[in-house]
């Protein structure tokens, strides 16, 4: 077999080897031919971590933002399978679609950001939404989100959020 790229040898097996019958094969034909090569060769800690790798161990990593609330320090999220509402100290912000993530739990997203302000919000009072990008990466428990308005009205800011989490949010007075 020929492998280009780092090649690790464990026991007698070349991490390769393992590495391109993983991917030339289905996972219980990989696993059939593992068996042998392995017998005698691996500790338990290894073993297991090759047949984890064979497997293509489940990630906590979903393909969206799981729906419900999501909170922390200065920030309220509520995600639906249609977008999300966001609530921030004297500040507002809403996301209209799905909040989809890459395969490496990684986001691009855009929204908009409403400053707030202190009293009373009059009735004829037109909104202040202002176009906004929200970027970061999370899991099924976990959210780290950047907001950035567009027209740079406001610096950046980074806010760490957890799955059912209660936010911690200062309303303007």
């Amino acid at each position: 077999m020929q492998y280009y790229g780092e090649a690790r040898e464990i026991g007698g097996i070349s991490m390769s080897d393992v590495g391109i019958l993983r991917v030339t094969m289905g996972v219980e034909a990989f696993l059939r031919r593992l068996r042998p090569m392995i017998a005698g060769r691996f500790s338990g800690v290894a073993l297991a971590a090759a047949l984890c790798s064979a497997a293509v161990c489940r990630s906590t990593v979903p393909d969206r933002v799981p729906d419900g609330p999501w909170g922390g320090d200065h920030i309220g999220m509520i995600v639906t399978d249609t977008g999300a509402t966001i609530e921030y100290d004297c500040a507002s912000g809403r996301i209209n679609g799905p909040l989809a993530l890459d395969a490496n739990g990684d986001f691009s997203w855009t929204g908009i950001h409403s400053p707030g302000h202190g009293g009373p919000i009059r009735v004829d009072e037109p909104p202040d939404n202002r176009p906004a990008r929200y970027t970061g990466s999370a899991t099924t428990s976990a959210m780290r989100i950047t907001l950035t308005v567009v027209d740079g009205s406001i610096p950046p800011q980074t806010f760490v959020l957890a799955r059912g989490g209660n936010a911690r949010v200062f309303k303007c007075l």
